[in-house]
């Protein structure tokens, strides 16, 4: 393709309107079906098509590029034209997973360090996707992709494609283009270059945003200083939680309501009125007790705008997904960081981004000294309250610290045994601490009301009648989890799962109460015996840890929490599953409907999300974030949990990836390779050594084999924050 003349090759375009789309689909499995969007579909059909209609040589590696976020693909030709289409399209899906506001910043930082250097696109195929009236205005080697209409008048989409007239076997490229091997796609409309065409390729989520500006209460608040408690400042806590909410616009067709962004803003400075501590500063007495100076500086807000639909972003609409983090105001409060700055600082960064099609995303790092998960949802309802025209937010506010302190004399009996490993816990050798978030994957699990009915089965009559939905997840999850990881059998694990005190007894926490008042529930097993036991056996140890949460055990919790200030626990074999159903849930600003909420950056812990499944149906989604390598054995661990070996088999058969090797690429086309090797390849991916064996393990972790480290491909040496995108790029340089 670049030793080709452009003159000397022909422009065809292929129209796919709701009947091809649909032949498309029906290749698929349903659960691929539901999280690949057209774009996504298309792009891996169109790339495997033209990789068989070129002449490459079986072991040819090659590319697909997404260039609205530059995510990439390869794979070998041979190994491309003999997958299913839904093995490409789970290649193309997995490729823009990896693509994280970090990796876009590790990729310019990465061109930056080439500067003076082209790159050779040899093998590479690009796609891009356009609107409307839109294109190029000169034939390009790449593919587009834009709305069209068909000989039906039905709306289309229709894909560029720029190809020698005759390929290297005497044969027509083009037309081996057109008569796919996909069914029913030769019987699709070929259209000569007709429209000519601009493309505009996107790297960000969002495309415009305001500065930072500091929003302070609308009328004049206190100058005091109040006391946090001592569960407010628990080292643990020094962190900015990510908190983001999606919201539909309710209008149709021309009668699409605009964003309130501008009213967001206003109900921001009028909920600061009776929320005024959030207005101020941190600031540490000299016992190491943190305090809030109430000042009326404000917190910070901006204003965003994204060139894309909220539809574009995925369905369902789950978080984090690449690039969310482009949602927030700024990264530099990641909980991933074991020394985040909340002194003098401001408490609230919120971002307000608004989508072409009328939707917008409201997002907030709340500090999480001043104010639990609960807490945030209460603020963020009482701007919502004040958005909509009411006089005041219909809950409001109360400071009350004092109910969360330590007693005189403290009595720590009660809760120390449960939290002992994580205080203990000076050093770690947990896989999950010691490897970087962003060589990590995350995925979302759903679960409907067949989901949490095959889980039901599996447990005794005594014990389904008494868990909750949330204590059968959390046991779930923890159990497969566990058996994924490499860990020792009789190494300790523990899953903390925490619980609200609003509306109990134990510590009289009034409603309107905003700062931190969570109880934790902490499980522990050996990972031998977890494993080796039935679910019902550990949904019965996730049971028996929440009767442990008494009103003395709460006290005593409190008491610990203020002894051990100034010192983080180590989390080390703990699987945190926080339980977001009802936050931001009920949010209603006067306009929009409230789409989904979670959290914007990836997190060890797991949260469940109210969603809605592919049949419309309310589901419960569970994020998971693990190394690609466990992540595929988590999923084939819960899969094998909810269904018979016999249905576990046939739906590894019917996807195409119970038998297929992955090669070493280091193997000459044609050459055997040994047994042995096929087992178990090693294979290099960023900095951390993985390992696998399968076709089906290639297409869910998305590691693709290579000889030799990627920042060798790279001279002179880049800087180290390039690690991140140097793997998807390496055979440009």
């Amino acid at each position: 393709m670049l030793s080709t003349p452009l003159d000397t090759m022909v422009t065809l375009h292929f129209l796919f309107g709701r009947r091809e789309m649909a032949v498309l689909r029906r290749l698929l499995p349903a659960r691929l079906g539901r999280r690949c969007t057209d774009f996504l579909l298309l792009a891996a059909a169109l790339w495997q098509c033209r990789t068989a209609a070129l002449p490459y040589a079986p072991h040819r590696r090659g590319y697909y590029g997404n260039a609205l976020a530059y995510s990439i693909t390869d794979a070998s030709a041979s190994d491309l034209c003999g997958a299913t289409l839904a093995q490409m399209v789970e290649l193309v899906c997995e490729a823009r997973l990896r693509v994280t506001e970090e990796y876009g910043r590790s990729t310019v930082d990465l061109m930056a360090s080439l500067h003076g250097h082209d790159m050779v696109f040899n093998g590479v195929y690009v796609v891009s996707d356009l609107g409307v009236g839109s294109g190029w205005s000169a034939a390009w080697p790449s593919r587009c992709w834009r709305r069209s209409w068909n000989a039906n008048g039905e709306d289309a989409v229709v894909a560029s494609m720029l190809l020698p007239p005759r390929g290297g076997g005497g044969g027509s490229a083009a037309a081996a283009m057109a008569s796919s091997p996909l069914p029913d796609l030769a019987g699709g409309e070929v259209v000569p270059y007709l429209r000519c065409c601009f493309c505009c390729f996107y790297l960000w989520l969002v495309a415009r945003r305001s500065k930072p500006e500091l929003v302070a209460p609308s009328r004049p608040t206190p100058h005091e200083t109040k006391l946090l408690s001592d569960l407010d400042d628990f080292r643990n806590h020094y962190e900015y939680t990510p908190l983001v909410a999606f919201f539909r616009s309710s209008g149709s067709g021309n009668d699409v309501p605009s964003p309130p962004t501008m009213t967001i803003r206003t109900a921001i400075g009028e909920a600061l009125v009776y929320y005024y501590p959030l207005a101020g500063r941190l600031r540490e007495l000299p016992c190491g007790k943190l305090v809030v100076d109430c000042t009326e500086e404000g917190v910070v807000f901006v204003a965003a705008e994204a060139d894309l639909r909220l539809a574009d972003l995925g369905e369902p609409l789950l978080l984090p997904f690449p690039c969310s983090g482009e949602l927030l105001v700024c990264d530099n409060a990641r909980s991933d960081s074991l020394h985040v700055a909340v002194v003098d600082k401001p408490l609230i960064f919120m971002q307000v981004t608004e989508f072409k099609c009328g939707g917008f995303a409201i997002a907030m790092q709340g500090n999480h000294c001043v104010a639990d998960g609960f807490g945030a949802s209460q603020f963020m309802n009482a701007i919502a309250d004040l958005a909509r025209g009411e006089p005041r937010p219909l809950v409001l506010p109360v400071w009350e610290r004092h109910l969360v302190m330590a007693r005189a004399p403290p009595s720590v009996a009660a809760a120390y045994p449960a939290f002992k490993p994580l205080i203990d816990g000076a050093s770690s050798n947990d896989v999950m601490l010691s490897t970087p978030l962003d060589t990590m994957v995350t995925r979302h699990f759903l679960f409907g009301r067949r989901e949490m009915a095959a889980l039901r089965r599996l447990l005794p009559a005594r014990l389904g009648r008494r868990c909750t939905d949330f204590q059968l997840l959390a046991a779930t999850l923890w159990r497969c989890r566990t058996a994924a990881l490499p860990y020792a059998p009789h190494r300790r694990v523990h899953a903390y799962l925490p619980l609200s005190m609003r509306g109990r007894r134990w510590l009289h926490i009034p409603e309107g109460y905003y700062g931190n008042a969570l109880a934790y529930s902490i499980a522990d097993a050996s990972a031998g015996d977890l494993c080796g036991g039935t679910l019902g056996q550990t949904v019965e140890q996730v049971c028996e840890a929440r009767l442990q949460v008494t009103g003395e055990y709460v006290r005593s919790t409190v008491d610990l929490m203020a002894s051990l200030r100034g010192r983080r626990m180590v989390f080390d074999g703990v699987y945190v599953v926080s339980d977001l159903r009802r936050l931001f849930a009920e949010l209603d600003f006067g306009c929009g409907e409230w789409v989904v909420s979670g959290m914007a950056q990836p997190m060890l812990a797991t949260f469940l999300v109210r969603c809605r499944n592919a049949d419309g149906e309310d589901a419960v989604a569970a994020s998971m974030l693990l190394p690609p390598p466990v992540m595929e054995r988590f999923a084939e661990e819960l899969a094998g949990l909810m269904m018979s070996k016999e249905e576990y088999e046939d739906e590894r058969v019917h996807h195409g990836v119970a038998s297929l090797h992955v090669r070493d690429p280091r193997c000459a086309a044609g050459d055997a390779q040994p047994r042995a090797q096929q087992a178990k390849v090693p294979v290099q991916y960023g900095c951390a050594c993985v390992e696998h064996s399968t076709l089906d393990q290639l297409v869910g972790s998305c590691l693709i084999p290579s000889p030799t480290p990627w920042l060798t491909l790279f001279r002179p040496g880049p800087p180290p924050r390039v690690r991140i995108a140097s793997p998807a790029v390496r055979w440009f340089a």
